[in-house]
C-alpha cells in the first residue's frame, strides 16, 4: 500500500476495485486504507460482510465490492487504472534507487499496465526514433517530464 499513501490516492470502492482485480492490493490492505467517508457511508450489514468475505477469499470479497460499487464503466475503470499507474510511476520517481534500476522498475511497471503505448518513450530497452542515442540520463529526464505531465492531467480532472 505504500504506492497510494505515499502518492497520496484516494482510495474510494472504484478504486479499491480496480486495484483487486489487478492485484495492486489484497482485501486487507483494502479495509485497512480505504478512506473513512467510504465505510461511513455503508450500512452495518455491508461492512459486517465486507469483513467476513475478506476472511473467506479474494473472489468473496471482491463481489461484496462489486455490490457497493455496482455497475463501473469502461471509462472509469480507465481513469483508475491511470491513477494507479501514476501513483506508481511516482513512486519509482520519488525513491531512492539509482536512475538505472529506476528505468528497470519503470519496465516492470509497463508490463503491469500491460503495455501503454504511451510509455514506450521512457522505456530502456525500446528502440528510439531516428538515429539518436538515447543516455540513461536522457531517459530519466524523459521519465521526469512524463510523469510530471501525467500528474498535471490528473490534476485538471
Amino acid at each position: 500500500m505504500k504506492t497510494s499513501l505515499q502518492n497520496n490516492i484516494r482510495l474510494t470502492w472504484q478504486m479499491a476495485y480496480v486495484a483487486l482485480i489487478k492485484n495492486f492490493l489484497s482485501a486487507e490492505d483494502v479495509l485497512n486504507y480505504i478512506e473513512p467517508s467510504e465505510l461511513s457511508g455503508l450500512d452495518a450489514d455491508t461492512i459486517s460482510s465486507l469483513y467476513s468475505t475478506a476472511e473467506e477469499s479474494k473472489e468473496a470479497f471482491l463481489k461484496t465490492v462489486k455490490k457497493i460499487i455496482g455497475d463501473i464503466s469502461e471509462e472509469d475503470m480507465r481513469k483508475c487504472i491511470e491513477k494507479w499507474s501514476l501513483a506508481y510511476l511516482k513512486d519509482i520517481y520519488l525513491s531512492d534507487q539509482s536512475i538505472r534500476e529506476k528505468l528497470h522498475q519503470i519496465a516492470n511497471v509497463w508490463a503491469m499496465f500491460d503495455y501503454p503505448e504511451d510509455w514506450k518513450n521512457i522505456i530502456y530497452y525500446m528502440p528510439v526514433t531516428g538515429n539518436e542515442m538515447t543516455s540513461e540520463l536522457t531517459l530519466y529526464r524523459d521519465f521526469e517530464e512524463f510523469v510530471n505531465r501525467q500528474d498535471e492531467i490528473m490534476t485538471r480532472e
